[in-house]
């Protein structure tokens, strides 16, 4: 089975697009935070002010689920005996 014939199967192009989110999630592991949406701060509770976003502590950004899953492999392999 060629290099050709695989990338035209349905499991060929899944592993493609697998590899691409995986490779999008490395080089850009930080996405803005889907409560805030990256300003960092939130309405306080009666319209008196702001205050920090909980979810993200104030940061305004979220880690990624790809890179999630690239540090859980890490760290499996690094202490695995």
């Amino acid at each position: 089975m060629g290099l050709h014939s695989l990338l035209g199967s349905p499991f060929g192009l899944a592993l493609l697009v697998f590899a691409g989110w995986l490779l999008h999630s490395l080089l850009w592991p930080y996405k803005n935070c889907s409560r805030c949406g990256g300003s960092k701060k939130l309405n306080a509770v009666g319209g008196g002010g702001y205050r920090s976003c909980p979810k993200c502590g104030g940061s305004g950004t979220a880690t990624r689920v790809g890179r999630r899953m690239l540090g859980l492999l890490g760290s499996r392999r690094r202490y695995h005996r």
